[in-house]
Order: C-alpha cells, then sequence, then structure tokens
C-alpha cells in the first residue's frame, strides 16, 4: 500500500513540475497551435469531412507524444536534469505516469483551442469536436509510449534524436497523402478511417500498437538517470 501510494505521490509532483515547465515555455505552446492552424486555414477548402479533420488532429497529437514523452525524457537524462529528479523521486513509473499525464493535459489544451479557431469552418458542433479530438488522443497514446524506444539508442546525442524524430514524423505526413505500402501502419491515416468507421484497418492499427507498447515498455526499462557524459 506504501509502494502504491509513493507511486500515486511521485506521479503527481512530476505532473505538477511538468505543468510548471510547460507554463514557462509559452513559445513552443503556441506553436504547437498555430502551425496547424494556419496549415489549416491555407487547405481549408479541403477539409469538408470530419476524417480531414481528424488527420489535423492526429499530427498535432502524435508530435506531441513523441517529443513529449520519449523525446523529454532523452532530453532531461542528457542535460542531468533526470539524476536530480531521481535523486528526489527514482519510481520510473511514477516519472513515465506524470509525464503521460501531463501530455495528456497539454494536449487536450492544444486540441480545444484549435477547434476553438477552426469551427466556424467546419458544420460539426464544438463538444462533438471535442470528443472526437479525445478519442484521436486516446488512440494515439500508443505512439507515445513507443516514442520511449529512444531511450535504448544511449550512443545518440539528443540533437540527433531530435533530428530523426523530425524525419520520421515529416515522413509519415508526406506518405499519408499518397497510396503506399507504408501507409497501412501510419496513424495519420489509421486514425482518421477509424474514426469514420473503417474496420477494415482495425488488425493493423492492433499490431502497431502492439508493438510500440512492446518498444516502448524496453526503452523504460532501459531508463536511467546517468547521461552518456561525465559530469
Amino acid at each position: 500500500m506504501n509502494k502504491i501510494k509513493r507511486i500515486i505521490v511521485g506521479t503527481m509532483a512530476y505532473c505538477f513540475i511538468n505543468i510548471k515547465t510547460l507554463l514557462v515555455e509559452k513559445v513552443s505552446f503556441v506553436w504547437s497551435i498555430m502551425l496547424p492552424v494556419v496549415v489549416f486555414w491555407i487547405n481549408k477548402s479541403d477539409v469538408k469531412t470530419l476524417e480531414s479533420l481528424v488527420y489535423y488532429w492526429s499530427y498535432m497529437v502524435i508530435s506531441s507524444y513523441v517529443f513529449g514523452l520519449g523525446i523529454y525524457a532523452v532530453e532531461t537524462r542528457e542535460s542531468g536534469y533526470l539524476k536530480t529528479l531521481f535523486s528526489i523521486n527514482d519510481s520510473k513509473i511514477s516519472y513515465v505516469f506524470g509525464n503521460i499525464i501531463t501530455q495528456l493535459i497539454y494536449v487536450f489544451v492544444c486540441l480545444a483551442i484549435f477547434n476553438i479557431l477552426v469551427i466556424n469552418e467546419m458544420k460539426y458542433e464544438y463538444l462533438y469536436m471535442t470528443k472526437m479530438s479525445v478519442l484521436v488522443m486516446i488512440l494515439c497514446l500508443p505512439i507515445g509510449i513507443g516514442s520511449y524506444v529512444f531511450l535504448i539508442f544511449r550512443c545518440l546525442y539528443i540533437s540527433s534524436v531530435k533530428t530523426i524524430a523530425t524525419i520520421f514524423l515529416f515522413l509519415l505526413l508526406i506518405i499519408a497523402n499518397y497510396k503506399t505500402y507504408f501507409n497501412v501502419y501510419n496513424l495519420l491515416v489509421l486514425v482518421p478511417r477509424i474514426i469514420s468507421g473503417d474496420n477494415t484497418v482495425l488488425l493493423n492499427y492492433i499490431f502497431l500498437c502492439a508493438a510500440c507498447i512492446i518498444l516502448g515498455t524496453i526503452g523504460i526499462c532501459w531508463l536511467s538517470p546517468i547521461s552518456k557524459e561525465k559530469r
């Protein structure tokens, strides 16, 4: 019981620290919202269906999860900040859960503001858009967990990890507009199709989620506050 209480207290503490950090980094918060909004307004004539709108939500959610979970863990480790955090509470479970809860809150706020800014161009009610965007948050969460796989590659610096993640997300974005085999495991394609009621992609989605969770769990097991650089 004491161990569970310690994990819960640690999770809330990490969540509180992360939210305070996000409130300080206002530029990245604004950029996370404004970039999709600008792209939406440029292409608003093509965004007429829910599936098209889900495409924007999915990209916002996936990029936030990848950079806010896996890459954030690598960044805190390499900066030495993770060592300081673990000196207070060294529970990996608390650290991971705290980060996940933080990202869920962060992504929800981003999506809520995005929906407000684009609702005049859509035929859907705001509450319905909110419900659907929350569903997208849940469906995309496994890839966020999978991003912890970056913790395994200790030979890579944080700058390299960010570059790899940026290229990966950019490729997902590009190939989503083409008919290619790789789209059978592209969440930017799978999630909109699932939301629209296409059950033919469920097996591919389940397989991808299972792979992400397994890889992410392995990465979390490798989680250590010790940086590759001696300090």
